[in-house]
């Protein structure tokens, strides 16, 4: 027989297009395995390629089929049963493979410099050079709304050919849906694609003007639901302890209002990035959209942050994660989790809080109860902000100040949750604190 599988790739579990999408690079290559000797390989960069290994005649051999997410997954299992039919009667796949998209090549009709001009193939290209200082969450947000919105129209266009009107088209249809600002999204990162596109020479490519810019309903500004008076607060810390879901997700929520960073931050927390000795979280920061910034934040971890993660040990064993999935402790927590867990409680995350709110408690009572100055809480929360000589962020600063900020703040949060809210006067309560 001239194929044969190789065993260390049989895999009974399959792999789903949630696996892949919140797949982490690690500091080396590493495997995840599908069905028939089909596997994702995903490198350190965070590229992710679908492959195969087998053995045909005698000869270990490998077959590259596409990456991720240009190729789908159904798309690639495809590939690799046709791949392996090919070497069940004695045809050798990775030559007919290598072959067929040379014949592809030699009967089109269009020639290689056309092909480049495809807008999908530019869109390719801005997005891999692009997003490489972006989280993955958001990398694969912006291919995602690519690939739904816009490539079904465009996909074969030449990019030198597309007008104004064909893409206030796609944003008219993205709108009147009611995703106002998810048309907003899109209409920017198609802009980006065609300044990419003139940069790089591709020939008299469009340039958005006014009109454009006029052709889409005002974007609102999205305020995240949150609680700021001291009794909410209060109510909400209570209800956290109370929560009888799943340990990992309570954790997460006794977590969030101590450290408030974004709640992707949270939920991909990594254990190597927990310094116990220092009692400090430095993790690579999600938002970098300058060169100059520094690649680290530096979340210092109050008494009671750091026994909720004493506690989370036993529970994420095995894991990179702090908080893994209930699905597979190889992938973190669902970025749903603390949401579904908030709406669980009896709360309204679109009016009354959000995982995203604990950003704006913070900065609120920081501020107003805890007199805190505003620099070292913007500091705090890694935005951008510009010091007394105009020197832009700096995720470094005041460290000690933010040390004692923290474990204030942790106080502060422990004597609003111990409080009997029955026995405080509402029209005193705003001043508690």
């Amino acid at each position: 027989m001239a194929l044969t599988e190789t065993a260390s790739l049989k895999n009974k579990t399959k792999l789903t297009n949630s696996i892949l999408a919140k797949a982490l690079p690690r500091d080396k290559a590493y495997k995840i395995h599908d069905e028939h000797s089909l596997y994702v390989l995903i490198y350190p960069s965070g590229k992710k390629v679908f492959r195969r290994e087998f053995v045909f005649n005698s000869r270990r051999k490998s077959l590259t089929f596409g990456e991720y997410p240009y190729l789908s997954l159904e798309d690639a299992r495809q590939k690799n049963r046709i791949a392996k039919n090919q070497a069940l009667t004695g045809i050798d796949p990775a030559n007919l493979y290598i072959n067929a998209k040379k014949l592809d090549a030699l009967n089109t009709d269009k020639s290689v410099a056309d092909e480049s001009l495809h807008f999908i193939n530019i869109a390719k290209q801005w997005w891999q050079e692009n997003m490489k200082t972006n989280t993955d969450d958001y990398a694969t947000k912006v291919i995602r709304n690519l690939e739904k919105y816009v490539f079904p129209s465009l996909e074969k266009r030449l990019i030198n050919k597309i007008k104004l009107p064909e893409i206030i088209k796609i944003l008219e249809k993205i709108q009147d849906k009611g995703h106002i600002e998810t048309a907003h999204r899109v209409s920017s990162t198609v802009e980006r694609i065609f300044r990419y596109a003139r940069q790089k020479g591709y020939g008299n490519v469009m340039i958005f003007d006014d009109d454009f810019k006029g052709a889409l309903k005002p974007s609102k500004t999205i305020h995240f639901a949150t609680f700021t008076k001291p009794r909410d607060v209060g109510l909400l810390l209570q209800k956290i302890d109370e929560f009888n879901g799943t340990h990992t997700v309570k954790c997460a929520l006794l977590l969030a209002p101590l450290v408030f960073t974004r709640p992707g931050e949270l939920r991909t927390a990594l254990w190597k990035d927990i310094d116990f000795k220092n009692n400090i979280w430095k993790f690579k920061a999600s938002k970098k959209k300058k060169d100059d910034l520094p690649e680290f934040h530096i979340v210092p971890l109050s008494r009671q942050a750091i026994e909720v993660l004493n506690e989370l040990k036993t529970y994420s064993k095995g894991s990179i994660y702090i908080f893994p999935s209930h699905i597979s402790r190889g992938i973190p927590m669902s970025g749903t989790a603390i949401n579904n867990a908030l709406r669980s409680l009896g709360y309204d995350t679109v009016k009354e809080i959000t995982g995203h709110g604990f950003r704006a408690m913070a900065r609120t009572l920081l501020r107003e109860k805890l007199k805190f100055e505003t620099e070292i809480i913007e500091q705090q929360l890694a935005h951008q902000v510009a010091d007394t000589l105009g020197t832009a962020y700096n995720r470094t600063k005041f460290i000690s100040d933010r040390i004692k900020m923290m474990q204030d703040y942790a106080d502060y949060l422990d004597k609003l949750k111990s409080t009997d809210w029955s026995k405080i006067d509402r029209t005193v309560e705003d001043i508690y604190g």
